[in-house]
């Protein structure tokens, strides 16, 4: 009864590490088509990449220890303050999103490299397809 209660965060992220390939493309074209329109920022490809990778790596911890609410602080602190900074810095909203996108598309792109490995590490089983 215990291991149930404790992969409940786990089991319910479970769609971000099945769906990463659709996640990191979806991101990933919305990234190319902002920097297309708009002006790319070096500082918020550089910092959301970064950011994106710790997410990437971080996350699947915090949902195997199920710490619901630290999951919940650190990745919406690692969303908004850096997003707030990046608008007042440069006083252009297409920064942030390109920020949050290569976020998104970097922590995606390592759910999907080491799917199978997540799986095993947070004991849910794959559905086949």
């Amino acid at each position: 009864m215990q291991e149930a209660n404790l992969a409940n965060l786990a089991n319910f992220n479970k769609v971000f590490i099945e769906k990463s390939g659709w996640i990191m493309a979806g991101s990933s074209l919305a990234l190319l088509g902002l920097i297309m329109v708009f002006n790319s920022s070096v500082l918020a490809l550089t910092l959301g990449a970064s950011i994106g990778l710790f997410i990437g790596l971080i996350c699947p911890f915090l949902w195997q220890k199920n710490y619901q609410l630290l999951n919940l602080l650190s990745v919406n602190i690692l969303f908004i303050l850096p997003s707030v900074y990046l608008t007042s810095l440069t006083e252009q909203v297409h920064v942030a999103f390109q920020f949050i996108l290569t976020v998104i598309a970097v922590s995606a792109l390592s759910w999907f490299a080491f799917k199978s490995k997540l799986l095993a590490f947070l004991k849910i089983k794959e559905e086949g397809y």
